[in-house]
């Protein structure tokens, strides 16, 4: 697993953004990315082949901090044979830190 800092996110990378639905509508990033509620994920293989997952791309994945549920999605990823994965340090509280451009309702 590794960690990537927010203003090291590119449109090029595959985000992936686990925040619960109310978090994510008021504020997101500008830069592409694909939302799925962690609270709310559909089964693992069904994630896997609804986004053509595989260790091809790494998956950067984004929570409200950089913390728990980030280091969970990780984890079961990494049960289910996808090994390319880094985690957003911060979360979305990294990247208003690092100043990313952001949507808010």
């Amino acid at each position: 697993m590794q960690f990537v800092r927010p203003k090291n996110l590119n449109k090029n990378h595959l985000i992936l953004d686990i925040r619960p639905q109310d978090e994510y509508i008021k504020e997101h990033l500008v830069l592409p990315h694909i939302h799925e509620d962690f609270d709310n994920l559909p089964k693992i293989d069904d994630l896997i082949k609804k986004y053509s997952f595989d260790n091809s791309k790494t998956i950067n994945i984004l929570c409200s901090s950089g913390g728990g549920k980030a280091q969970a999605m990780a984890s079961i990823f990494q049960e289910n044979g996808i090994d390319n994965i880094a985690i957003v340090l911060g979360g979305m509280d990294g990247v208003k830190y690092d100043n990313l451009p952001t949507i808010r309702h």
